[in-house]
């Protein structure tokens, strides 16, 4: 606009007025442009403030989200840390199976040891089955004792429950065989003192022969020492059952070689036989 005039000094008035016109004009155009966009305005200051509670809604809901995050953390942590105590749990139930399964090994009493020690019978031929089943029982209980059984088990149900039939199964064991070795001990002198060929005889001094004895009487050494172990207690009955049948057995030798050895005496005066050959008695 400044060069569409050739001014002059005496024109800068009009020059200065035509500008303000122009100013005027420019102004009242802008005006009439804010008028004309007042809609879109009134548009956008609403988007903006549509935009502006979106975003409160939105700190809203980044505020809900982070304390449940932080609570679905915490959770997490938690489950973790169940997690480990169980996994730790179940290492320790596996070893403590592992142990208790041992242990059951220990407190098992085999059918056939039971039975044997129970019911089983005492001859010579089952003697084999008597001793294995008693070093068993022997085992067993000591097996229960500390230290040969952790202190930690010892007061458990199962192992005094366990011990006690243990124990039933000794009583019983030790009875019963006590019992049979009485009977046995009778019943074998009973037996040599019934065989009059054992002793001496009219015209026929015998020497008293034991030998006999002390094989059977060695049949049941094995047995006697496995009482011992059990039951210190049940010896003396048994020795007091022993010697009294064996003093029946001597009194009744004694007696018989003397009643010979007189009338032998009577019947001759000179030596015997068995005196010229020099044999001792026992």
């Amino acid at each position: 606009m400044v060069h569409s005039y050739v001014m002059g000094i005496g024109e800068a008035e009009a020059f200065s007025e035509r500008l303000k016109r122009e100013l005027l004009a420019l102004e009242a155009a802008n005006v009439h442009a804010m008028l004309e966009s007042e809609t879109l305005v009134e548009e956008v200051l609403q988007g903006l403030e549509a935009a502006t509670h979106c975003v409160d809604d939105m700190d809203k809901w980044l505020g809900t989200f982070n304390v449940k995050l932080r609570h679905i953390r915490e959770d997490i942590e938690s489950i973790e840390t169940r997690n480990n105590k169980l996994e730790m749990q179940s290492v320790n139930n596996k070893a403590l199976i592992q142990e208790l399964d041992k242990l059951l090994e220990r407190l098992c009493v085999p059918s056939e040891y039971a039975t044997c020690l129970t019911g089983g019978k005492f001859d010579e031929a089952r003697m084999t089955q008597n001793i294995e089943a008693c070093e068993w029982l022997t085992g067993a209980l000591r097996g229960l004792e500390v230290p040969n059984l952790d202190s930690t088990y010892r007061n458990m149900r199962a192992v005094k429950e366990k011990r006690a039939e243990l124990e039933k199964l000794k009583a019983t064991f030790v009875r019963r065989a006590s019992g049979f070795l009485k009977n046995y001990f009778a019943n074998l002198v009973d037996s040599m003192m019934s065989d009059k060929n054992y002793f001496s005889q009219r015209g026929q001094l015998k020497q008293p022969d034991h030998a006999d004895l002390r094989y059977k009487c060695r049949i049941y050494a094995h047995l006697l020492l496995h009482l011992k172990s059990l039951d210190k207690n049940c010896l003396r009955p048994l020795r007091k059952a022993y010697c009294s049948s064996l003093n029946l057995l001597l009194r009744r030798e004694a007696r018989e070689f003397a009643n010979e050895l007189r009338a032998s005496t009577k019947v001759s005066i000179s030596p015997t036989t068995w005196l010229e050959d020099g044999r001792v008695l026992s």
